[in-house]
């Protein structure tokens, strides 16, 4: 699996968000409040932008209400966003939870449950009213618990199982055929077809190519909604600046992705993520990487290279206290 050097995968979440003497525990103890939302989850990556959360969601029909936000550190636990145990609940006081005249929240009415990606930090206390960022999961609640999937109606809607793609090492924006291994387009050989087979994404998600290269790092190739049309960087950072002086190919890809004419690019690797649109490029690769593969240092420009869907997703089930 060719990954970004962002993308980390936990190997057990911790069962319930209450105090743990060790937050790097792989399970943590249930909570002692009878109130608080459990959370189960497996796989969950870190989260290594800096300015980033994940966010917990309960809709109990009248919209999403936070639950609170959460970090993973890299040995897997969940923790606040200031990486300190944390726990999960819904403020009864919020007019869209619904209370009965004891005033204990209704939780046979919680129908939704929603993971959200949320790219900019919003300072406690909060707005009354916030809706969700980039939803990654969700579930439907039955009998109090509910198992999180990407392609539930209110997430990313996709699981990508069935990605994939190749790319070619060319520069059709240059005039000489010298410096072909400068450039990476996601086309068939010659450029006349897309070459990822990827489902067209709307609304808070989009995909973004990338190029690692040893010594020059990582790399975007620009963002797209669909593999079948130009994306948002043209023919590269370079467009219309020598030693471009042609449009690049009408699909995914870069000329000079580095804006280093004099850095080649075989013997690196690319790759494909789903990217948060608010998720700006300096912040590196989202973890959702959906295919890749090594660009061979004997590589042949204009010749397909193969890419591996790598495409996985955490598995999350969120559990409700019982109704009263």
């Amino acid at each position: 699996m060719i990954r970004s050097p962002w993308q980390v995968s936990a190997v057990l979440l911790p069962a319930a968000l209450a105090a743990c003497s060790d937050p790097d525990s792989d399970l943590m103890s249930p909570p002692d409040d009878p109130g608080a939302i459990t959370l189960t989850a497996t796989a969950f990556p870190a989260f290594a932008q800096s300015e980033g959360h994940f966010e917990l969601w309960i809709a109990f029909g009248a919209g999403p209400v936070s639950a609170g936000r959460f970090k993973v550190r890299e040995g897997g636990a969940i923790v606040g966003t200031d990486y300190q145990p944390t726990s999960f609940a819904v403020d009864a006081a919020d007019p869209a939870v619904p209370v009965d005249g004891e005033g204990r929240i209704r939780w046979s009415a919680a129908s939704e449950v929603l993971v959200s990606v949320e790219t900019s930090n919003v300072p406690a206390p909060r707005p009354a009213r916030i809706t969700p960022g980039p939803v990654l999961l969700g579930g439907t609640f039955l009998n109090g618990s509910a198992g999180l999937s990407p392609t539930h109606a209110g997430a990313i809607g996709e699981n990508f199982g069935s990605a994939s793609g190749s790319f070619v090492l060319a520069t059709p924006s240059t005039q000489t055929t010298a410096d072909e291994t400068n450039g990476v387009w996601f086309v068939s050989p010659g450029g006349g077809s897309a070459s990822l087979a990827l489902p067209d994404l709307a609304g808070d998600w989009i995909y973004e190519g990338w190029v690692t290269n040893n010594s020059a790092g990582t790399a975007s190739l620009g963002r797209f909604r669909s593999a079948t049309a130009a994306d948002t960087d043209g023919a590269g950072p370079l467009d219309g600046v020598p030693p471009t002086d042609a449009p690049g190919y009408p699909f995914p890809g870069s000329d000079f992705p580095f804006a280093d004419p004099g850095v080649t690019l075989a013997a690196g690797s690319v790759f494909v993520t789903a990217e948060p649109v608010g998720n700006a490029d300096g912040d590196g690769p989202f973890f959702l990487e959906l295919m890749g593969a090594p660009v061979p240092g004997g590589a042949t420009p204009g010749t397909s290279i193969a890419m591996n869907g790598t495409a996985s997703f955490p598995t999350v089930t969120v559990t409700v206290p019982a109704a009263p």
